[in-house]
Order: C-alpha cells, then structure tokens, then sequence
C-alpha cells in the first residue's frame, strides 16, 4: 500500500495506524519542513477514505502529501475569484478511495491532481483511471515530467513545475 501524510499531524496519525496494519506499506514524506493542513490534529484518520479539506462545487482538485498545502492554497485563491474549489487529500494512493473521486466528478464535473511525484503512475494516473471507468469527466495532471528533475527546496521546485498555489488556481 502507498500512503503520503499532508502535515505532521496526518503524519503522526498514519504511523499510530501503521503500527497494527497487516499489509506492507509504503509511506512516503519530503525531507524539507511543511506548512500544517490542519490546525489542529483530526479527530480520526482512516486509511485509504480521502479527506476532503476544502469544500466547492465548480472543480475539484486532489492531492497527496506536501501538495495537499498547494491544493488548499490554490483554493483560497480561487475563492476570490468566485470560484468553488473542493479539495480532496488523498493520503493513500493504494487502497484508492475510489467513491471520492466518483462523487467529486459528478459534483464538481472537472479534476485537476497536484503530486509531488512524476505524472506517471501515481495519484494523477490513478485518478485518471477511475474517472475514465466511472464518470469521464475532464482531468488535468500536475506533477514532475518524465525529465531529470531540477534540484532545489520544496517551493523552488514546485514553483519550477507549475505546483504552486498561483500556477494551479490559473488552471481552473
């Protein structure tokens, strides 16, 4: 299973749940510091149901791991512009909350994902997967292109890609 927490609180959560899973996990989490997603520690974290962080009806963008904070950025700035953005923090990758993607599709009718990992074969693909099975509806994928990578901080690079907060509220 693949699971990426969004903040240190997520974090502390899913290693707590780790602790009596029966399956192999992979857990993956940067190695710079990140903003919090949450203000404080959730009430409960189960694995493999998506969060959703951020509620609205016009596009939904989901995220795993340090883009969660990218996500909930992009949203707010979305806002101003009247722009109703449900953000979904998809904390595992596998198991795939399935049902929250098919559920945001039909309501919001357009997705946008945002990973700090490369466009194939990880959150934007799986998503991508789902909604072509269930309920086609457009689909952009933000991520790292099959290139060498550029090195530099967190923001550097996401700023690099079009991850950032102004970058992905320019696409809705």
């Amino acid at each position: 299973h693949v699971m990426l927490p969004a903040d240190r609180f997520e974090t502390r959560l899913m290693v707590e749940k780790l602790v009596d899973y029966d399956m192999p996990v992979y857990m993956r989490i940067g190695r710079n510091p990140i903003e919090d997603c949450y203000e404080q520690e959730p009430e409960s974290f189960v694995i493999g149901k998506a969060v959703c962080m951020h509620d609205g009806d016009d596009i939904t963008i989901v995220a795993c791991g340090e883009t969660v904070r990218v996500a909930l950025d992009a949203a707010r700035l979305l806002k101003q512009r009247g722009i109703g953005c449900r953000v979904l923090n998809m904390h595992t990758i596998k198991p795939l909350d399935e049902q929250s993607i098919i559920k945001a599709a039909d309501e919001t009718g357009k997705i946008i994902t945002i990973e700090e990992h490369s466009i194939y074969g990880g959150l934007g693909a799986a998503v991508a997967e789902t909604i072509v099975q269930h309920r086609p509806v457009p689909v952009r994928i933000l991520g790292i292109p099959d290139e060498p990578a550029v090195t530099g901080n967190t923001k550097e690079v996401f700023r690099h890609y079009g991850l950032d907060a102004v970058s992905v509220s320019r696409l809705a």
